[in-house]
């Protein structure tokens, strides 16, 4: 690997991991309203409250359920009747039972620590569901996006404004894969918008391989965020329950900051700091079919030149393992590209 240059320092590798697990069950929650009067077309009735006013969280059926659960309180005493009568004023609390959250990263990597700064890497956390509404201009691509036909946004709603910031990805072939009808390509963004690389790619006719939410020109594929089903057992008392439609997590794209550059506070010195001891985590993969073995595998690092927009390429031969697990990892640290590995007639091009 390349020495450092004169005022830097070397690249820093991961240290330890801290972090407590979540517990099976969270602790449940507990909503409080007050009754103020029931209108002329109702009856002041304990059912007639929740089951009006909560139609989203539960049918009728479900807040039956949850009252003569003992999970309704009404002045701090626990009511099972349904038909209970309410005094105007009334105080009531909805307990909801503790439940099992989708699954969310509990560690932290620590990848470099001193007196002065701690370097981390954060895993993205869990988001199961959310409306995205989004709006994107491509400077390369230069058609804009426009008006986004998104379910979610009320019929005659202009969704854009002065303000909306513009969105750019430059992108460069690194390999053709003509027989499956794929190509491995390294994209540039010089903003940040959400999704960009998901969306532009989709814009142009080129989605990324197996993305269930954008197809070709950049919309999503559902049209009815409303058709979820739910099943009873969540309706009696909430709960998660995986969405039938794609959503935007979807995929496996492992999207992360792969290095940081940045002077140190005390010593002003240039500081690498890379994630090369997170990768089994971080690592966005690309499984590539070879037509057949080749005879003298050899281990290819693309790095690009900005300037041509073309790829060079860095031809390394190898004649062990250890030599060649020491070359993929002084590749993946000089160059902060893509690496190949060979394995069994396959190609695993890894993200680094």
């Amino acid at each position: 690997m390349a020495a450092a240059a004169a005022g830097e320092s070397p690249p820093l590798q991961a240290d330890y991991f801290f972090g407590r697990p979540w517990p099976d069950l969270n602790e449940g929650l507990s909503y409080t309203d007050t009754f103020r009067g029931a209108d002329a077309e109702t009856t002041a009735a304990l059912i007639n409250f929740y089951s009006e006013n909560y139609k989203s969280s539960a049918p009728l059926p479900g807040w039956i359920h949850r009252i003569r659960n003992g999970q309704i309180t009404v002045d701090g005493q626990v009511v099972t009747d349904p038909d209970m009568i309410l005094r105007v004023g009334s105080k009531l609390v909805y307990h909801r039972l503790a439940w099992k959250e989708p699954f969310a990263p509990h560690l932290l990597q620590v990848l470099y620590e001193d007196d002065d700064m701690v370097y981390c890497f954060v895993p993205r956390q869990s988001l199961p569901k959310f409306n995205l509404h989004l709006i994107l201009q491509k400077d390369v691509v230069t058609q804009p996006i426009g008006l986004v036909h998104y379910p979610g946004v009320a019929e005659g709603l202009y969704v854009a404004c002065s303000s909306g910031k513009p969105a750019m990805s430059k992108v460069c072939v690194l390999e053709r894969l003509v027989h499956q009808n794929q190509t491995l390509v390294q994209v540039e963004i010089h903003s940040g918008r959400p999704h960009q690389i998901r969306i532009h790619l989709a814009y142009i006719g080129h989605p990324l391989v197996d993305d269930p939410l954008y197809g070709i020109g950049g919309q999503p594929k559902f049209h009815d965020l409303e058709s979820t089903s739910t099943d009873i057992s969540f309706a009696y008392d909430g709960g998660y329950e995986r969405p039938l439609q794609p959503v935007p997590g979807d995929c496996g794209y492992h999207l992360h900051a792969h290095w940081l550059v940045l002077s140190h506070p005390t010593t002003n010195k240039i500081v690498r700091l890379n994630k090369a001891g997170a990768k089994d985590a971080m690592k966005e993969s690309f499984v590539v079919e070879q037509s057949e073995p080749l005879a003298n595998p050899k281990v290819v690092n693309a790095e690009m030149d900005m300037d041509s927009g073309e790829p060079k390429r860095k031809v390394v031969k190898r004649n062990s393992k250890l030599e060649k697990d020491r070359e993929l990892l002084q590749l993946a640290q000089r160059y902060h590209g893509v690496v190949a590995e060979r394995d069994a007639g396959k190609f695993l091009l890894s993200k680094m």
